[in-house]
């Protein structure tokens, strides 16, 4: 899921994903795990759905965040 820059610093803190923030996305079934990326395609974050994108609104919570952009998680990822 692309997310526009307003969304971004909410995202590399662990913020939850909101509909108005997503600029560009894949189809996606509910609970599913997903990567979120900015505008120029970098991962910030990963969360599981919480609907599927053909139940999108205008508004409201799509994400829940699991980790983030150097979380704890993160940064062991990338020591391994």
């Amino acid at each position: 899921i692309t997310v526009d820059a307003g969304a971004v610093k909410f995202m590399i803190n662990g913020a939850d994903l909101f509909r108005p923030g997503m600029v560009e996305w894949d189809a996606f079934e509910k609970e599913a795990f997903v990567t979120i990326v900015n505008l120029q395609k970098a991962a910030m974050s990963v969360g599981k759905t919480l609907l599927a994108s053909k139940d999108l609104v205008d508004k409201g919570k799509v994400t829940t965040t699991i980790h983030f952009l150097n979380d704890e998680i993160w940064k062991y990822g990338q020591t391994s």
